[in-house]
């Protein structure tokens, strides 16, 4: 065993108490070790076992941690019991806890795996075989089937041999996925032992150590083993995400757990269902049913929610109600009833009303002291009179079509005539005795047209486009007998305003102001372009002789 470990290996002893088990041991690699040592011929052997029993000795009687009158006495089934009672770390039970370097459960001390079986993290010399070693014998002979290095002898010559995992980068075709690891990085250690420590665990959909979920193997983990009351658990990292799980909540607009009602939503019960005769179920803010504003009807008392109960009715009177009179009635249900009660409004003349709607109770606008027209009921049950008039009073109303010289905007041409003077019958009727009808299309221009076939009442391009607008000719639109001078234009030269004012080329606008055109030979698009008014081939044509 190498030197550096023998203060590791009596300490555990002593930790462990297994005295005569470390003597034992100790004894033996001491024997193994002074054979080692006189084939040398230094003869330093008992100076070795001085040595060795020494450095027990002194780890015994200096740990703190131990009782000095227990060390030598106490066997490993009395410690083992002592350290379960006073509620100590367990070896195995898969929690690294204080006292312990490592604790992979029931892997511990299998054969790679890098814990041992006493939670101490694996060293070479130990005795224990770990995932980067070939071999461990625990002793410290150099010579015999494993070496203090716990190497492979042909470690690192570029070929897997009997014992090695791999060699170099040679990994024997494994990967940290074919290991059924996530990922990660395999490679080979100094001892010829595939190195796992570069896998990835998480991802590999198995439940390793510390992982309390992977993927979606979630180990019977649900939102509510965590705590919740619904919801979707979800697993992230190998550690369970919760944050799709929610309690039940008073408020929520939904009605779970405990709740009678939540908000306006009452699960379909009422008043009647809860025992009532009528009224308004509520909800309180504790989520129960809030039955504060639910009656009983026929108990002679008008309550909460009830208008009237029996021959009560509080304040409440059919004026109360909106009416002009009468007498309340009360239902079973304790709802007011109003047929007995009156309004206006409903078509019958009662007492204190002259009309009622279409009822003037035989009365008419003459009867009202007027010329004529229509009475009519207003909404109070009083004669509306502003469909009657009197002709002559100079205010035009009711059915007056004017009223002397009042003519209400109204002229011959809106009463269908082309023309004249529209006046006032003493009757207050429209007289169009001076009104005049023409004949649009009888080539006389007369009344309101402005011209009428050729007949233009001596209008011209330049009377009607302007001065320049010395070429082309008026039309008469027919109906309407309006001028039409589309057809005028300006010649070239002359002054314009718009491309469109000119017959021929274009409006040089904001420069001469003038019609200009294209001459013979120079580029055109259109016949317009040019002074000939002929565009060949992109080329403006010579004017015609």
């Amino acid at each position: 065993m190498a030197l550096q470990d023998w203060g590791r290996f009596a300490a555990l002893c002593v930790a462990f108490s297994a005295v005569s088990a470390c003597s034992t041991f100790v004894t033996s690699t001491e024997s193994d070790s002074t054979t080692s040592s006189g084939s040398s011929g230094t003869g330093s052997s008992s100076e070795a076992e001085d040595s060795s029993s020494t450095e027990v000795s002194a780890s015994s009687s200096t740990d703190p941690t131990l009782d000095p009158s227990t060390t030598s006495t106490t066997t490993s089934s009395d410690a083992t019991d002592t350290e379960a009672t006073e509620g100590g770390p367990e070896c195995g039970d898969n929690v690294t806890q204080a006292g312990e370097e490592c604790d992979n459960g029931e892997l511990n001390g299998e054969d790679g795996d890098p814990c041992t079986p006493d939670c101490l993290n694996d060293v070479c010399g130990d005795g224990h075989r770990g995932p980067d070693e070939f071999c461990d014998d625990g002793n410290a002979v150099d010579d015999d089937d494993c070496a203090n290095d716990c190497a492979s002898p042909d470690c690192g010559n570029a070929f897997i041999d009997d014992g090695e995992t791999c060699d170099g980068v040679l990994l024997g075709g494994e990967t940290c996925t074919g290991l059924d690891f996530a990922g990660g990085e395999l490679v080979c250690s100094k001892t010829c032992q595939l190195d796992d420590s570069g896998c990835e665990r998480c991802g590999n959909r198995m439940l390793d150590p510390d992982e309390v979920c992977d993927g979606d193997i979630l180990d019977g983990n649900t939102c509510v083993t965590e705590g919740f009351d619904t919801g979707t658990i979800a697993c992230d990292d190998c550690t369970l995400d919760v944050s799709s799980c929610s309690n039940f909540s008073c408020g929520d607009g939904v009605i779970n757990g405990e709740d009678e009602c939540d908000g306006a939503m009452l699960d379909g019960a009422s008043c009647e269902s809860r025992g009532f005769d009528g009224g308004t179920l509520g909800c309180t803010g504790m989520c129960m049913f809030d039955e504060t504003e639910c009656f009983e009807c026929g108990d002679g008392a008008v309550d909460l929610g009830e208008q009237c109960d029996g021959v009560e009715f509080g304040v409440n009177t059919c004026l109360t109600e909106g009416f002009d009179g009468g007498e309340l009635g009360c239902n079973a249900s304790c709802d007011l009833v109003t047929t007995g009660c009156f309004e206006c409004g409903d078509g019958a003349v009662d007492e204190g009303e002259f009309c009622d709607m279409d009822d003037l109770n035989g009365e008419t606008c003459a009867s009202q002291g007027f010329d004529g027209g229509t009475l009519g009921c207003d909404a109070g049950c009083g004669f509306d009179t502003s469909g009657c008039f009197e002709c002559g009073d100079a205010v035009l109303n009711g059915l007056e079509d004017c009223d002397g010289t009042l003519l209400g905007g109204e002229t011959c041409v809106s009463q269908g005539f082309d023309d004249g003077a529209l006046a006032c019958l003493a009757s207050c009727e429209f007289d169009t005795s001076s009104c005049m009808t023409f004949s649009c299309g009888n080539g006389i221009q007369e009344g309101v047209e402005e011209c009428d076939g050729s007949d233009f009442d001596g209008a011209t391009c330049q009377s009607e486009a302007g001065a320049e607008f010395t070429v082309g000719a008026l039309a008469c639109d027919v109906p309407g007998c309006t001028i039409d001078s589309s057809a005028c234009c300006v010649d070239a030269a002359g002054g314009c305003g718009d491309p469109a004012d000119c017959c021929v080329g274009t409006c040089d606008v904001g420069g001469s102001d003038t019609c200009v055109c294209v001459v013979a030979g120079d580029a055109c698009d259109e016949n317009a372009d040019c002074c000939s008014n002929d565009c060949q081939d992109n080329v403006c044509e010579p004017e015609s002789p």
